[in-house]
């Protein structure tokens, strides 16, 4: 599993689940090729809305510096500040 932090994606280490918690392992050897071509879909589509919400979480965070600095670029402080 990757994880994105600023731009960049990190491996992240899987937490091995135990037998009884895997709900493919409850049909044992015969786990039909469907179902467990739709858990790993599922996993995806769980993986992919995690990184939506934090893109979004991102993006509104963009956009409040933006209309931060838009007021008080309108206010008349330039955001001329020594460093």
């Amino acid at each position: 599993m990757t994880r994105r932090k600023g731009g960049e994606q990190e491996k992240v280490s899987e937490v091995p689940t135990k037998n009884g918690h895997d709900p493919l392992r409850w049909f044992g050897v015969l786990v039909p090729p469907t179902l467990r071509q739709s858990s790993e879909c599922f996993k995806r589509a769980a993986e992919i809305a995690v990184e939506c919400a934090n893109l979004q979480n991102e993006m509104r965070g963009v956009e409040d510096r933006r209309k931060f600095l838009g007021r008080k670029l309108k206010k008349g402080d330039g955001g001329t500040e020594e460093q």
